[in-house]
């Protein structure tokens, strides 16, 4: 409109109809409103770019909230929360800590020495049987059976398990050697004051199962007097004899030299004890059913025993 009514009063003011200062007014009225259209154009192309600035910006924040959500690819059990909602978390911060429901891990120590029976029975490959660097005793210790053993007063709870690793070094201070055993399904049949589940930081005794080794001669440790075993002969008379020990295990002792399988042995202490002095044996049964039940797991037979007392 403007340039229009400049384009007229260019005609009249050839005609001499209007003064030169309302020419040049018209003039000044066009180039004001060209500046204006400038500026909003200017505007609008302003505008254009923040809108894409903030359609970015809102494209970012949707991507930011997406990986807000987290979804775990197995059952977990939330144990520490270290974020609350609103709060702001900055990167390389730690949310939340969890645990898997499926499997429970427990790493036990045991001395090399207490490994040997269970490995040496396991029924796998083995390097030299007295060896005693950790690294020796690996492949005959995974996958030996486990049982996880939970504590409370005169109550208990097991867990079933397996051994799945063990320890790159032997401890420096206690010399053990970490084994570490998978439970599945720790929750598994847990009910609140009956039967707890296998959580984190709870104090459990672990239980090492190998296969049974044969022909060993087992002897109370109370048995043996300073590496010897009193024995009685054919004639009912004492014989004192030196033993090997091949190891020890809880309560007893495997012979690997001097007993014979058949023999009675002196579990009392007699006092004094003289070779060839004469005795009268009677078979001790709770000692040879806890020796049996010690060494094998089992209850004895109801068979006549050997092992005998004074």
């Amino acid at each position: 409109m403007l340039q229009a009514d400049l384009e007229r009063k260019k005609v009249l003011a050839t005609k001499g109809t209007i003064a030169k200062s309302a020419l040049e007014t018209a003039e000044r009225q066009v180039l004001g409103g060209a500046s204006e259209i400038q500026l909003l154009k200017n505007a609008l192309a302003i505008g254009t770019a923040e809108r894409g600035v903030l359609t970015a910006q809102r494209a970012s924040a949707e991507f930011d909230l997406r990986r807000a959500s987290f979804e775990a690819p197995f059952d977990v059990r939330v144990v520490d929360v270290k974020a609350n909602e609103s709060q702001y978390a900055s990167r390389g911060q730690t949310l939340f800590s969890a645990d898997g429901v499926a499997v429970a891990e427990v790493e036990a120590q045991f001395p090399i020495g207490r490994l040997r029976p269970i490995v040496g029975g396991a029924g796998s490959k083995q390097r030299d049987p007295s060896a005693e660097e950790a690294t020796d005793w690996v492949p005959g210790v995974l996958g030996l059976d486990a049982v996880v053993r939970l504590r409370s007063g005169e109550r208990f709870k097991e867990w079933k398990g397996k051994v799945v690793r063990v320890a790159g070094a032997v401890d420096p201070q206690t010399q053990t050697l970490g084994v570490v055993v998978v439970i599945n399904d720790p929750y598994g049949k847990a009910k609140p004051g009956r039967n707890p589940p296998l959580v984190r930081n709870m104090f459990v005794e672990v239980e090492l199962r190998g296969k049974p080794i044969p022909n060993q001669i087992i002897v109370p440790l109370s048995a043996l007097h300073e590496g010897k075993i009193y024995v009685v002969d054919d004639e009912s008379r004492l014989d004192i004899r030196p033993v090997k020990i091949q190891f020890t295990q809880g309560d007893f002792a495997s012979l690997a030299k001097g007993s014979k399988p058949g023999e009675s042995v002196v579990v009392s202490d007699p006092i004094p004890a003289v070779k060839g002095m004469l005795l009268n044996p009677t078979e001790d049964k709770k000692a040879k059913k806890r020796l049996v039940l010690a060494a094998t797991g089992k209850a004895p037979e109801k068979a006549p025993g050997k092992a005998g007392q004074k």
